[in-house]
């Protein structure tokens, strides 16, 4: 609940209205979130009036009435009243002032009015994007031309050609980096070196044009976060030596004089890297691996980076420390010019010969302006915005750094149009979970170079508008270079799968190039491996398991899968406490929330104890780029009426290659048949002896804990299909789709395939659609959710609403 301050009329029909809250809250909004104002309270529902209403009470009828518009926050000058909040609104031509018609929104906008103010949601990343995407001519014209018409011939021809090593590099750095990384790291790392010292000349090597785009994919476990780091490194290395030799060649001292150090920057601007990944997580965690780690230079010494790293509050704090010292060192400064001009007096007085005290305070004048400015910019009343400093103190810091972390959204942000000069290169991580309009901001800011790093054959990017989808809205810019045959650099090693469980996924995924690392293959076997039930890679055929809905959700569930989940958990510890064996970490993942919710209720008593604490229970779309020694997959889908989005190859993929020693796969196999690549995993599991039906399993496994779920019996499901060939071949993408226009059903995932391959090698597809973090289940909880007054309200039945960078 609100209360309207004032009303102000802004340019070509657009309006602010200025309004503080009512009572006591936080704002919660952000810059530039979608909000409504409105009365009445929204969601009542006023009762309608009879014909026989009188005058009175049509006079006395509440106020009625909305208007959308972007929220930003309004900062009174006067430090004592309340933050309110300003709706940025457009009316247009609409409002005629002479007009005797009461009904428009204007004339309701009354000053000490009570409004109530709905955030919806924010609008910030679909701005930037829509601005870069407008902003794309400005771009270089290599980039433009190799992401409209992608083509082999934008790149180099990483398999004929070995990268060579930059000749900064010395021999004692040299032998570093082959310490450091494997064969295939360190090509991704050199080509890297190579895409940066493109389109820069020496005395020996010709001058080259840098090709636009270096991909790097990197299946799960082979290190991909440790090569970018050593990408960074490298590709830092090689700049600053182009810089310093550019520099030494334009510097002429004799020319320059003392003023040297103050020219340098014109003469050669310092090179600049920008860094991103989708999510904050992921930024984080490359920042973090940098923070850790340093940088090595060519002498193999760490340089430890000083990164300056500030947040709002402790920036206003310093805000208001200034201001405090400022009003201390006025003073100070009143006092000192009261007894300069006395102690002037008195030497005047005297005839005496000596410096005129107006000259020493000319001399300091500059400090002295400083001061005086200081306390003007602070003076109550003064047109000081704490904003905008705040906005430029970040900005000079930005313009400092050699090297900036951000995601790709936050790339869009007005400061990055307030930095004096752009970047040289970018650095994507996790390319291939953001699509193709999500990765221009970042590459609007001038660079002639881009390394994509990720893997498109993992999720991409979630999108929830079925019309979005199928324009392949969430299709990454890496997926888009693959598919017109773009080569890609493999990292090719993996360092965290046991070689049962990496076999089926380097197999059918990626074309069998993944190789064990020799920390994998001499790691000694498990001692569980000797119980049957606990090998390194087991399918188990749950038949009895019965898919099912509840509460009118569109997602699955399956209370059985769920109760051998907990039967074989158990089992586990068990097993490895009769061995003597220390504690490891476990994870159980499913497709569907639904699924969720059911496992989370199963294992409760298990979460509340101090075992639970090495257990983690998601999804598998959440579970993305983590791993667990034990990775128990609940796949959920028993009926003959398809498999919904579990048969999209790269939730599948994600799936398969979370665990490290044991990956145990419940479900129908009657069922997920009916997926051609679910298919092919039964048939290799069989034919590998890793395959387990219900006959194999203990008959304490099949009897209930308790009588919430009734007895695990039913009937067998009916062999829908024979066993299909493990080979390679293009299928059918079908997905779960979710919606937040529409109810869904199960037919929407029956009608919205669309062919793609596996193994990296793509053809054009039909219009594919989106696929969703796990099931419509969260998206309905997502639309359900108020946010009123500024803040969440609190609802059983709301969801909770992801924050997107700022």
């Amino acid at each position: 609940m609100v209360r309207i301050k004032s009303i102000e009329r802004r340019e070509r029909g657009w309006y602010d209205v200025i309004v503080l809250p009512a009572n006591e809250c936080k704002w919660t909004f952000k810059e530039g979130d979608v909000a409504i104002l409105s009365a009445p309270r929204p969601g009542s529902v006023r009762s309608k009036r009879n014909n026989t209403s009188s005058i009175e009470d049509d006079e006395e009828a509440e106020i009625s009435g909305r208007v959308a518009g972007t929220v930003r926050r309004h900062n009174p000058i006067d430090t004592r009243d309340p933050v309110g909040a300003i709706l940025h609104f457009y009316v247009g031509d609409s409002y005629d002032p002479n007009s005797k018609v009461d009904d428009h929104i204007l004339r309701k906008l009354h000053p000490k009015g009570i409004w109530y103010l709905t955030v919806l949601g924010s609008l910030a990343t679909t701005q930037r994007e829509y601005i870069a995407l407008h902003a794309f001519r400005r771009l270089n014209l290599q980039m433009q031309t190799a992401i409209l018409h992608p083509s082999p011939e934008h790149f180099p021809k990483y398999e004929e050609q070995p990268p060579a090593m930059p000749e900064c590099f010395t021999p004692n750095f040299v032998e570093y980096l082959h310490k450091t990384f494997n064969g295939p790291q360190l090509a991704a790392i050199q080509w890297a070196a190579m895409h940066t010292a493109a389109g820069t000349s020496s005395g020996v090597t010709k001058r080259q044009d840098p090709w636009p785009f270096t991909l790097v994919q990197g299946p799960p476990g082979t290190g991909k976060t440790h090569t970018v780091w050593g990408m960074l490194n490298v590709i830092h290395l090689v700049q600053y030596q182009h810089y310093y030799t550019a520099l030494l060649k334009k510097v002429a001292p004799e020319k320059h004089g003392s003023n040297l150090f103050r020219t340098l920057p014109k003469l050669c601007p310092k090179p600049r890297m920008l860094v991103c990944a989708p999510s904050n997580a992921a930024t984080d965690e490359l920042l973090a691996r940098v923070l850790d780690r340093g940088f090595i230079d060519v002498s193999v010494e760490r340089r430890t980076e000083q990164l300056l790293v500030k947040n709002r509050d402790e920036i206003l704090g310093w805000m208001h420390q200034l201001k405090v010292r400022d009003a201390q060192l006025f003073q100070q400064m009143l006092c000192l010019q009261r007894e300069l001009n006395a102690a002037a007096a008195a030497v005047r007085s005297q005839g005496s010969v000596g410096v005129d005290p107006d000259v020493l305070v000319a001399r300091d004048q500059t400090e002295t302006h400083c001061f005086k400015t200081l306390q003007q910019w602070f003076r109550s009343g003064s047109n000081f915005n704490l904003e905008e400093a705040r906005a430029n103190l970040e900005a000079s810091f930005a313009n400092e750094a050699e090297i900036v972390f951000t995601t790709v959204s936050s790339s869009g942000r007005k400061l990055f149009s307030r930095l004096t000069h752009g970047f040289d290169m970018v650095v994507i991580d996790e390319a291939a979970q953001a699509s193709e309009v999500a990765v221009l901001p970042p590459l609007s800011l001038g660079a002639a170079r881009c390394v994509l790093v990720g893997d498109p054959q993992q999720l991409p990017a979630t999108v929830i508008s079925k019309a979005a989808g199928t324009l392949l809205y969430s299709r990454s810019l890496f997926e888009r270079f693959q598919q017109a045959g773009c080569p890609t650099m493999l990292l090719s090693v993996q360092y965290r799968m046991h070689p049962h469980i990496r076999d089926f996924p380097s197999r059918y995924f990626y074309q069998g190039r993944l190789t064990d690392s020799e920390s994998v293959t001499n790691l000694p076997d498990e001692a569980y491996y000797k119980d049957p039930l606990l090998r390194p890679y087991v399918f188990y055929d749950i038949t009895h398991g019965r898919e099912s809905h509840r509460g009118g959700s569109v997602s699955y569930q399956n209370i059985h899968e769920a109760q051998i989940c907990l039967r074989l958990y158990e089992h586990l510890q068990k097993t490895l406490k009769s061995l003597g064996m220390g504690k490891i970490s476990v994870g159980i993942i499913t497709p569907y929330k639904l699924q969720l919710k059911c496992l989370q209720r199963e294992f409760d008593d298990v979460l509340s104890s101090e075992e639970g604490k090495d257990l983690y229970i998601n999804t598998v779309d959440a579970f993305q780029g983590q791993e667990r020694d034990v990775i128990i997959m609940s796949c959920v889908r028993a009926s003959s009426h398809g498999v919904g989005f579990v048969a999209d190859i790269r939730r599948m993929n994600v799936a398969l290659t979370r665990a490290r020693r044991a990956l145990w796969v419940m479900g129908n196999a009657n069922a997920l048949m009916q997926s051609d690549d679910w298919a092919a995993l039964i048939s290799d599991a069989r034919a590998r002896s890793c395959y387990l039906d219900m006959d194999s399993l203990p008959k304490e496994f099949l009897v209930p804990k308790g009588p919430t779920y009734g007895p695990l019996s039913g009937k067998v499901s009916s062999n829908m299909r024979g066993l299909r060939s493990a080979g390679p071949r293009h299928r059918q993408l079908d997905m779960h789709v979710e919606s937040k226009s529409g109810t869904p059903s199960e037919d929407d995932e029956k009608s919205n395939a669309s062919l793609i391959s596996r193994n990296g090698n793509y053809r054009p597809l039909k219009p594919t659609m989106e696929n969703s973090l796990d099931d419509f289940d969260q998206s309905a909880d997502k639309s359900r959710d108020a946010w009123q007054y500024g803040i969440q309200k609190k609802q059983s039945s709301a969801g909770v609403v992801a924050k997107r960078d700022s």
